[in-house]
């Protein structure tokens, strides 16, 4: 291994020449480092929180944007998944096009299965051929599914 650093009062250069597995060695200890146990901790502790505080498979549209809040904030999903499952085009302003984009019904006090609705609108894409949004929808099914505690089935 050859190290060559140049001196510059504003910054310091650091050129290193690694064969290819330092390079990979280096790259997955900075990952390792660059990931601490805390945080990790913590994704858990959102996942398990939110699976014992909601029920996925019976829970309102409020309970479906609190559980999409609390999962983007702690970093568990992206700005682009938590738009997905909270998009709601009946809720826009006035004057704007309201489309029911729901597939499944809601139950007499505003609750439904989640997993179910996101499983109908991925084959409903898939069989419209938009593949998309098949792909999209089957990420927020794995999201939700995630969130279902497997022994209450």
């Amino acid at each position: 291994m050859r190290v060559n650093m140049d001196y510059n009062p504003l910054y310091s250069r650091t050129n290193i020449n690694l064969s290819a597995n330092q390079k990979a060695d280096v790259f997955f200890s900075l990952l390792e480092k660059s990931a601490p146990e805390q945080k990790e901790h913590m994704a858990t502790d959102i996942w398990e929180e939110l699976s014992k505080s909601y029920n996925i498979r019976n829970a309102s549209f409020r309970e479906i944007r609190e559980i999409s809040a609390k999962l983007y904030k702690a970093g568990q999903i992206s700005l682009f998944d938590h738009g997905m499952l909270t998009f709601e085009p009946m809720l826009a302003p006035p004057g704007a096009l309201k489309v029911n984009i729901h597939m499944t019904p809601f139950n007499a006090d505003g609750r439904k299965d989640w997993i179910a609705e996101y499983e109908q609108r991925a084959q409903s894409e898939l069989k419209t051929g938009n593949p998309m949004g098949y792909v999209q929808n089957q990420k927020v099914v794995e999201i939700l599914r995630h969130l279902f505690n497997d022994s209450d089935e």
